[in-house]
């Protein structure tokens, strides 16, 4: 350390070592305890708003699959949880006027989620429901926003999502910011989830991470750095 002062028109000036607070640690020591360094340059700061949420189907490919006429059931060609593909068969059906047999396909890939019908039962054409098939390649999730947080939102926003254990991560942008607050006074806030590997299922609770701000720095440190 070197000390310059004046003093009354004189200058005095003196040098000491200060040991104090450092620490020497050899390769051997920093590969032991996995201490890393790096070097603090410019960098793009983030501000991130932490919010609650859950998973939910996207109701535009939820499916009540129907019979077009009135029908006698004769055969059910898949079972609860089966995955079908788009066109696949899934009820054989007797039409009560005609006597002909007819069968009900799939309108799109998904799992079936609800079964309404079995064999010998009368379905009263489109006003009843036999099947739901549901495609979960795509999912909602619905994040819970209070009123302070409101005024940082919008649309377009980059979201991360989180699983409770952090295991999964994945990407999206808010897509829509509820106009109105539930009896709880939260405002929901959607993002749309690509989930073809499955692991994102309709009420599962998450974390997302929201950036509402960016500002590029020319020199920032690590929070969590030991300095």
């Amino acid at each position: 350390v070197t000390v310059k002062a004046v003093h009354q028109g004189k200058t005095y000036e003196w040098q000491y070592d200060s040991f104090e607070g450092r620490v020497e640690l050899n390769d051997r020591m920093l590969n032991l305890t996995g201490i890393k360094t790096e070097r603090a340059t410019a960098r793009v700061m983030t501000q991130k708003l932490h919010l609650f949420g859950v998973i939910s189907a996207d109701p535009s490919r939820q499916y009540r699959i129907q019979s077009p006429y009135n029908a006698e059931v004769q055969q059910v060609l898949v079972e609860l949880g089966q995955s079908v593909n788009a066109g696949q068969p899934l009820v054989k059906l007797m039409n009560t006027n005609t006597l002909k047999t007819f069968v009900v396909k799939a309108p799109a890939s998904g799992v079936v989620t609800s079964r309404l019908v079995n064999p010998g039962q009368v379905v009263a054409g489109t006003a009843e429901a036999m099947l739901e098939v549901v495609d979960f390649s795509q999912v909602f999730v619905e994040l819970s926003a209070f009123p302070n947080d409101i005024s940082q939102l919008k649309t377009g926003q980059r979201v991360n999502v989180f699983d409770m254990h952090h295991a999964e991560q994945t990407q999206s942008n808010i897509s829509f910011i509820a106009p109105a607050m539930t009896d709880g006074h939260i405002a929901r806030v959607r993002a749309i989830l690509d989930n073809k590997n499955g692991h994102w299922r309709p009420g599962m609770h998450v974390n997302a991470d929201i950036v509402v701000a960016e500002r590029e720095v020319p020199l920032a440190v690590r929070k969590n750095a030991v300095q």
